[in-house]
């Protein structure tokens, strides 16, 4: 469809000849002849009206012909109130002459969204529409016109025509009419090319019939950071981490690196799998270092950075920076011995998950069973049992020696508590 116009439009006439089309109808609805598409192929745009010159009876039937160096003639029927000024009710036979140019160009680039050492292809084609002696089409780029360079362009067909790298220049001695020239050329944008839109112009001179034309459609390129950032690991700590302490002090560090934001304008996200307040990524931050205080248990540390453009990874990228450990720390008792006189209660840290312990006297009699969530809580990937001193009866203990038992353990199942008044 070239133009859905009025329900009152008839009588359409056009000329085309493979490059140029040009269309008139009758419009109802305004009472005259209408030109509403005219131009090239792929390449559609409105121009004027032809004039109407009655508001009752003009425009009729109009009719479009093509002539010599490629002049169109719209002819219509019509009527006019005055000729000269002089008022007149006179049907008339009226026209209009229109020109193509002898040369017509177009662009296409592909891709026209690329990254720095990305290569795209820009294909010129040129409609000759009359006999075209000495054509010269020539491509610039913004900010390198001379040679492109340091962008690096290279023909890759060009259809007859003599290249000049040092112009950027392709030219032909002649092209009769109706012929299509087709120059393909190949550009590598450099790697330190900075991000943003690059304009391509580009002109066809003729030196006979004196003309020259710019080349239309695509004049843009696009240079996009699409590349990942990447983040290495400074300081980590081994696969296995021990300790004497309730928990331990794990310490991270890293760098990030990207091929085109500076290191120092990185963000970064990290997160710590296995510890639930620390599993969610972070908000971004320029941080390069993280220190977490943890207790025994299984821990994936993961930090990724993101550039300028916007572009991170996924955290299952090689981008994205590991770091899989298993913090052992022993079971530790506190305070040890405990007093009843200060209601003190007694501590059981880095249990395995889903421990139960229970708490004997010394001649192996059970007082407690420490197994329900008020007695037990969960941190990181170990357990925490709490103590209050009573029995399961709910009295407060006696004070001397007192065993625990936690089943679940590999290490120091078994130990003493020193309950003093």
């Amino acid at each position: 469809l070239i133009y859905g116009g009025y329900k009152y439009c008839r009588n359409p006439s056009i000329a085309f000849d493979g490059i140029n089309y040009f269309c008139v109808w009758e419009d109802e609805v305004i009472h005259g002849a209408n030109i509403e598409v005219s131009g090239t192929r792929g390449d559609i745009f409105t121009i004027s009206s032809l004039p109407c010159v009655s508001t009752d009876r003009g425009g009729h039937t109009p009719t479009v012909v093509r002539g010599i160096d490629n002049q169109l003639l719209v002819i219509y029927a019509g009527s006019t109130n005055t000729i000269n000024g002089i008022p007149a009710h006179t049907t008339r036979i009226w026209g209009r002459f229109f020109n193509s140019p002898p040369v017509i160009a177009t662009r296409v680039i592909e891709p026209n969204l690329v990254s720095p050492g990305d290569t795209f292809t820009g294909t010129i084609q040129i409609w000759a529409n009359e006999d075209i002696n000495d054509v010269s089409l020539n491509e610039k780029l913004e900010d390198f016109p001379e040679n492109w360079s340091p962008w690096q362009i290279i023909p890759v067909d060009n259809d007859g025509a003599t290249y000049n790298s040092q112009e950027v220049t392709w030219t032909w001695s002649r092209i009769s009419t109706g012929d299509i020239k087709t120059v393909v050329y190949q550009v590598t944008v450099p790697e330190d090319a900075k991000c943003r839109i690059y304009s391509i112009s580009g002109s066809v001179t003729v030196s006979f019939p004196s003309f020259e034309c710019e080349v239309r459609r695509d004049n843009q390129i696009k240079v996009m950071d699409t590349l990942l950032p990447t983040v290495t690991l400074v300081d980590y700590p081994d696969s296995v981490v021990k300790g004497s302490l309730p928990k331990i002090d794990i310490i991270f560090s890293w760098q990030g690196s990207d091929d085109v934001t500076l290191a120092e304008n990185l963000v970064y996200q990290y997160k710590l799998e296995g510890y639930t307040d620390y599993e969610n990524w972070c908000d971004w931050t320029s941080e390069t270092t993280k220190t977490y205080t943890l207790p025994s248990g299984n821990y994936t540390f993961k930090v990724r950075a993101k550039d300028e453009a916007g572009n991170y990874p996924d955290e299952d990228n090689p981008a994205t920076a590991k770091c899989s450990f298993k913090v052992s720390l022993p079971i530790i008792i506190y305070p040890n011995p405990c007093y009843l006189s200060k209601g003190q209660m007694v501590t059981i840290a880095n249990l395995p998950l889903n421990s139960k312990v229970y708490i004997y006297t010394i001649s192996g009699e059970l007082v407690r069973t420490l197994d329900d969530a008020t007695e037990i809580t969960t941190e990181g990937g170990s357990a925490t049992a709490t103590w209050d001193l009573r029995n399961d009866a709910g009295h407060t203990v006696a004070q001397g020696i007192y065993i625990y038992f936690v089943p679940q353990a590999t290490d120091k199942k078994t130990g003493k508590i020193a309950i003093i008044k």
